[in-house]
């Protein structure tokens, strides 16, 4: 029996795995990054306000008015609303309090793309590592990767330890 999804052509794959096709109008990148944060409040504590606070920290909106929301469950929505319309950001597949987050989604990229973030909370000294590992593909400019690894440093690590500090 033959495999119904090998490359009809054998030039068409590198150490056995197919490639990619090009898909018309796409242009299809991809990148995968890993960055930790310490924050000083115990997992329990960060876990809580980025899950079930974080329209009072989240600092990146993309529409004036815009809540940012997150549903506390496996298959739960993390999104951005406004007035009329919103943003997936992804839906999770791991919710493991106070421990770990999976989510898979578009993380509100206007064009075709996958997203999986990993957020692990890891106990250190007085305080949380909080380990970002991020991996997309699709059609996103070659510098994004590096706009998200800001991003993820900016709200980690400063806007919600700056909430932190104020509770």
């Amino acid at each position: 029996m033959t495999d119904p999804f090998a490359p009809s052509d054998p030039a068409a794959s590198v150490a056995g795995a197919p490639m990619v096709a090009p898909v018309a109008g796409l242009d299809l990148n991809q990148f995968s990054y890993e960055l930790s944060i310490y924050l000083p409040a115990p997992p329990p504590k960060v876990f809580g306000a980025f899950v079930n606070e974080i329209d009072r920290w989240w600092t990146y909106r993309l529409r004036d008015r815009t809540r940012c929301t997150i549903e506390p469950w496996v298959g739960g929505r993390w999104l951005q609303e406004w007035d009329n319309g919103g943003a997936l950001f992804g839906n999770f597949t791991v919710f493991d309090p106070p421990r770990l987050l999976c989510l898979a989604g578009p993380l509100a990229m206007s064009r075709a793309a996958v997203n999986l973030l990993q957020f692990q909370f890891d106990p250190a000294d007085t305080g949380t590592s909080i380990t970002i590992s991020h991996q997309a593909f699709g059609d996103f400019d070659p510098d994004t990767a590096e706009i998200y690894r800001n991003g993820w440093d900016e709200l980690i690590g400063s806007s919600l330890r700056d909430y932190l500090h104020r509770m």
